[in-house]
């Protein structure tokens, strides 16, 4: 992968603040959504199974992190967020 530090550079913030504000509970469904995508990219552009089993291991866990991302954006923030003080 050509310039690997600028995708990781990219992704930090990203990961920081999606990760911060679904722990918070603002705007939950959004961040889900963008951190799904970037779930999404991660395995397909850099972790394709070529038959290396740390590669492996990487690549369905970003896939599983996916599906979990997809449950919040199906049933929202819990009881305990921001998003539900706003409504």
């Amino acid at each position: 992968m050509p310039l690997p530090d600028v995708p990781i550079w990219l992704s930090m913030p990203i990961h920081l603040l999606g990760g911060l504000a679904l722990l918070v509970g603002f705007r939950t469904r959004w961040a889900a959504a963008l951190l799904a995508l970037v779930c999404l990219g991660t395995p397909f552009g850099v972790h394709l199974p070529n038959g290396d089993s740390e590669n492996m291991i990487n690549f369905y866990k970003n896939l599983v992190m996916t599906g979990g991302f997809l449950y919040v954006i199906a049933h929202g923030a819990g009881g305990m967020s921001i998003d539900k003080e706003a409504a």
